[in-house]
């Protein structure tokens, strides 16, 4: 499931993938990374999908859609406008909550500057950015202010990509 976040580090510092996993060099051990790899595989993206996914579908490839559909259908049972949808904002809220917890106390997960953690969390918000225009984060919310520091930070490769810039407003 991080694959998307790990490509778009890959971009992010134009190294191959094999030299940018190199976890001493985000000041991470590689406990920290399987946490966060594990934390946004189960916690974060399964939400953020199923927020998304209607829209994601919307901007796939004619040719995909009818298998990505049948596919999600199938997985979650039940048809994807009862599965997704911007109602599961909330339960967004809950999945970052450790992450509100630490911005709280710093500007990134990774202290005074971004590392691996920030890396990968960002690359799933830049994605859920290139497909779709649903509005994840309320403007007083710490996340808000953070994923706003990676996009600027990182904005040569943010920037670029296809994307919905009124997602990165305030959830109204």
């Amino acid at each position: 499931m991080l694959l998307i976040p790990a490509l778009f580090i890959e971009v992010l510092v134009q190294l191959p993938l094999i030299e940018v996993l190199d976890v001493a060099a985000f000041g991470v051990g590689k406990g920290g990374v399987k946490f966060i790899v594990h934390w946004l595989d189960v916690a974060v993206y399964p939400v953020l999908m199923q927020i998304v996914c209607l829209d994601a579908l919307e901007v796939a490839h004619e040719m995909d859609k009818a298998f990505f559909r049948t596919k999600w259908e199938y997985v979650h049972g039940m048809s994807l406008e009862k599965f997704g949808g911007s109602a599961k904002v909330k339960h967004l809220q809950g999945a970052l909550e450790p992450m509100r917890r630490i911005l709280e106390e710093q500007p990134f997960l990774g202290g005074s500057t971004p590392n691996f953690a920030d890396l990968a969390v960002a690359g799933h918000f830049a994605w859920a950015r290139a497909v779709s225009p649903i509005q994840l984060l309320e403007q007083n919310d710490p996340i808000f202010k953070w994923r706003a520091q990676m996009f600027d930070k990182f904005r040569r490769v943010v920037e670029p990509t296809v994307g919905f810039q009124q997602s990165l407003k305030a959830a109204k």
